[in-house]
């Protein structure tokens, strides 16, 4: 056997130089952040900083067990339909005002993430905003920011929140602290929620960007679905003109002129409102999928493919009215009809986070044909008002489908797919009468771990074990929950913490800021630089990442200074989520950037001001709520 030799350098250095490497990665995304961690749990191991064994211990810490347990739970609840509840009560109270709606999400979003991861959330709620909006004519990209702020916040308020309390929490009981309880977090984190509520309600209109008003046309938003649809021979759009049947053809305005000509001269009546919710992109002739130029005296013909986009209403209604045969997945293809006896429902559904579809273009979802079920519509994410979408488009997270079916093969679907129905519809037969089962899981979870002294990883994995036992969840559905990259992250991060002791570093920050006269005479500093501190490195390395490197940090400072460890603890908490500035800085601002259509800046006209409104908040009142002595 070979020896391997390696340099008698000290491990303070060592370890500074792979930290400094992994933080090179971590802010150039080289490689993904979840192999930067593993290759930084390999180097520790290599450089003896760590053994072997302690070096792969991430991977059995409660943490990671804990998260995972949580990614079920959540699973749980979005396969039952338990989030569909918030959806369907938004639809019923939002009234044409974004105020109301801002109001509405701040009451419901936070909740639902200071107990459910809040990717899921998130993406559930982006195309109900986005129908919302649409229906109530108002202004995606003013809703989308807040909807990701509301949900970062909310995950503060307890310990299960957000994977960086956990995970911090853990780290401390490590290290002879005693445990966080679940609603440890709450009195910073509702006051947290209060003030960047009001700051967004005062401030977020005037600097938050009107996109879907400055880009395109005003009347077709660019949050529509995009459809693409056969017209059969006994269709009655057959041999009608263009002009007869598209109030408002949108093309270039000497064509709108033309229309406009034609209709004066012809005596044309005016299409069905229905219609008006709706623009004629294209039209493939024959039955091919490339487009033909549009001339308002063209008439339609048997098996023409007309390319359009509109609300999900106005589609359903062209569809209706004129016998169309959706078309969108299978381009040449006839549209064969159901043999079920049921009647055809079209529903809207949303592809989370872990949907089998995501990747897979609309040819290749050609397995929906087993279900009799067709996708009559599609709303991709940050697609302009005039986007066509092609057979060739890859489906993504939060992207918005209409499907169009008998209910039981509709509710096939969702379960197969990973999809969320975001419309109200009592008639559909699904699992959705054990959502309630789901919430009471949740509930006892949460309970437990307020009440009790059990640990929270056992009773995330008790409630993960009812969720599969109770069939609210398949083994499949709840190994298939698992987000492998942030548990591969988490595990090859923890051991950054023992290795920060280990090699002496974190010993020797902690004495270089304590050097400082001020901060021995003044904890609030102390606190305050804890806190912009993991709030800048989140900007850039991941929050578990900044979580394990400060928490070690944190506690030979309170350790020198003779004070508790928990208010600086909770600084780093609260740092670490309260990245706001940048659409990297936290998972659900990257998924409303794409929707949203922001520009990098427009996390920072907003975030900016939000996120000193926290540290001021969070500088004066941490040590109130979690005293020094």
């Amino acid at each position: 056997m070979l020896p391997v030799v390696i340099p008698n350098i000290p491990s303070e250095i060592w370890f500074s130089a792979i930290l400094a490497a992994a933080t090179y990665l971590f802010i150039t995304a080289r490689v993904s952040w979840e192999l930067t961690s593993i290759l930084f749990m390999v180097g520790l191991a290599l450089t003896r900083i760590l053994t072997p064994a302690e070096a792969v211990a991430g991977f059995a810490n409660l943490a990671t067990v804990t998260i995972a347990a949580m990614f079920v739970l959540s699973e749980g609840m979005v396969r039952t339909g338990a989030l569909e509840l918030v959806s369907v009560f938004l639809g019923r109270v939002v009234k044409g005002s974004s105020v109301r709606l801002l109001l509405v999400l701040a009451a419901t979003v936070p909740l639902l993430s200071a107990f459910i991861n809040n990717t899921p959330v998130v993406v559930m709620m982006v195309p109900v905003i986005v129908s919302l909006c649409l229906r109530n004519r108002l202004s995606v990209s003013k809703i989308l920011i807040p909807l990701s702020y509301f949900s970062i916040l909310g995950g503060t308020m307890t310990l299960i929140g957000t994977s960086t309390n956990i995970l911090v929490n853990e780290l401390q009981i490590a290290s002879g602290e005693p445990s966080f309880r679940m609603f440890t977090f709450a009195p910073m984190g509702v006051v947290a929620i209060a003030g960047g509520v009001l700051l967004i309600i005062a401030l977020g209109d005037r600097l938050l960007p009107d996109r879907d008003a400055a880009e395109g046309d005003q009347d077709m938003p660019a949050h529509a679905f995009f459809s693409q649809m056969l017209i059969p021979p006994h269709s009655a759009l057959v041999g009608r003109r263009i002009v007869e049947s598209f109030a408002n053809l949108k093309v270039s305005q000497s064509m709108q002129r033309r229309v406009s000509r034609v209709r004066r001269l012809d005596g044309d009546p005016e299409p069905a409102d229905e219609n008006a919710e709706v623009r004629l992109l294209a039209l493939g002739k024959g039955g091919t999928d490339e487009p033909h130029s549009l001339e308002p005296g063209q008439e339609f013909q048997a098996h023409d493919l007309v390319h359009m986009k509109g609300s999900a209403h106005g589609l359903a209604a062209i569809r209706d009215r004129y016998e169309l045969e959706p078309s969108l997945a299978r381009v040449t293809r006839p549209h064969r009809q159901s043999q079920s006896p049921e009647l055809e429902e079209t529903l809207q559904a949303v592809i989370l986070s872990r949907s089998a579809l995501i990747g897979r273009t609309l040819l290749e979802v050609e397995s929906l044909r087993n279900f009799t079920v067709t996708i009559a519509g599609i709303l991709t994410s940050g697609s302009g008002p005039m986007d066509r979408v092609t057979a060739n488009t890859e489906l993504v997270s939060g992207d918005a489908l209409l499907l169009t079916g008998p209910r039981t093969e509709l509710n096939r679907v969702r379960d197969r797919y990973g999809l969320l129905y975001t419309e109200d519809d009592p008639k559909l037969p699904t699992s959705l009468d054990r959502k309630y089962l789901a919430i009471a899981v949740m509930a006892l979870v949460v309970l437990g771990g307020a009440l009790t002294a059990i640990p929270i990883a056992i009773l995330a994995l008790i409630g993960a074990c009812i969720m599969v036992i109770t069939g609210c969840l398949t083994t499949e559905q709840a190994f298939a929950a698992l987000d492998t990259k942030t548990l591969m992250l988490i595990a090859g991060t923890i051991p950054l913490g023992q290795g920060m002791q280990t090699s002496g570093l974190s010993q020797r920050i902690a004495d270089t800021l304590m050097a400082s006269n001020a901060m021995q005479d003044n904890v609030y500093l102390t606190v305050s630089i804890l806190f912009m501190v993991a709030s800048v490195l989140s900007a850039f390395i991941s929050n578990a990442a900044v979580a394990v490197l400060l928490v070690p940090i944190a506690l030979q400072m309170a350790g020198t200074m003779g004070i508790a460890s928990r208010p600086l603890l909770m600084a780093v908490c609260f740092g670490a989520s309260s990245s706001f500035s940048t659409p990297i800085g936290y998972q659900t601002n990257t998924i409303v950037q794409r929707p949203g259509r922001y520009r990098y800046l427009d996390y920072a006209r907003l975030g900016l001001p939000l996120q000193v409104m926290v540290w001021g908040l969070c500088t004066f009142l941490l040590p109130v709520f979690y005293p020094f002595r």
